[in-house]
């Protein structure tokens, strides 16, 4: 119930506050505390939310997932493509979460990226990432935090940059994971640290946003069936249309 509710309290939020008051190029991540596809959250509201997403294709949406499979039932049951301003990630911290990369391979998002935080096992080797614009690593944090080794860290760092695929590493969580002397520390405002053999990792994909704000009477349309973009007048969503 409490995962649905945050589930909800972000739909409401988006639809008020959040993808109104933005600027060309701004990440929204979507459901930090819970999860965008989550299966009890009603497909009307999911339908709603994925129209405000179409509506504002100035900003790009970062949805993050435990469950790639269901997201795309979820659009099969609402006949609705991945939206063109989303990126798709994964929640992958450990070797039992690889199969998760299968189903986001399937989805059709500009960007796909992986999240291994918390990293609580070595993801290398066995790591795969055909596929992949982006990793992000990071320790787990909190009271009860369990250890995210650096050599772990290492590894998947060295992975990643020797694929060619931008590697950032967030946090070590907290400080007893990370190596670095504190003084030494370059972010000391990372949960733990964020600072890995003398340097910070904090590596993008190569993107642009699909519009502007500028952009006059443009918006998107998700759902099955072309034409993907509309020139057909300004965003349908009330107190969120383009300025011309």
């Amino acid at each position: 119930m409490a995962a649905k509710r945050r589930s909800i309290d972000f739909f409401r939020i988006l639809l008020d506050v959040e993808s109104k008051n933005t600027t060309d190029g701004t990440f929204i991540f979507t459901c930090s505390q819970s999860d965008f596809w989550h299966e009890g959250v009603d497909l009307e509201k999911l339908d709603e939310a994925l129209d405000v997403i179409d509506f504002t294709p100035w900003n790009t949406y970062l949805m993050l997932t435990k469950r790639p499979a269901l997201a795309i039932r979820r659009l099969a049951a609402l006949r609705r493509r991945w939206p063109a301003n989303a990126w798709c990630g994964v929640t992958c911290g450990h070797p039992k979460s690889l199969p998760l990369l299968k189903p986001l391979r399937r989805i059709e998002a500009e960007k796909k990226f992986l999240s291994v935080e918390a990293l609580l096992s070595p993801m290398v080797p066995g790591l795969d990432l055909p596929d992949i614009d982006w990793v992000i690593g990071g320790g787990e944090s909190g009271p009860k935090a369990r250890p995210c080794l650096v050599d772990w860290a290492r590894a998947l760092r060295d992975f990643t940059v020797g694929q060619g695929i931008p590697f950032f590493w967030k946090q070590w969580g907290v400080r007893e994971n990370n190596p670095t002397q504190w003084e030494e520390e370059l972010d000391p405002f990372a949960k733990g640290g964020a600072t890995l053999d003398g340097k910070l990792w904090r590596e993008f994909p190569v993107w642009q946003p699909v519009a502007t704000i500028a952009t006059p009477q443009f918006y998107l349309d998700s759902r099955l069936g072309p034409p993907l973009a509309h020139a057909l007048g300004p965003s349908p969503l009330p107190g969120v249309a383009p300025a011309s």
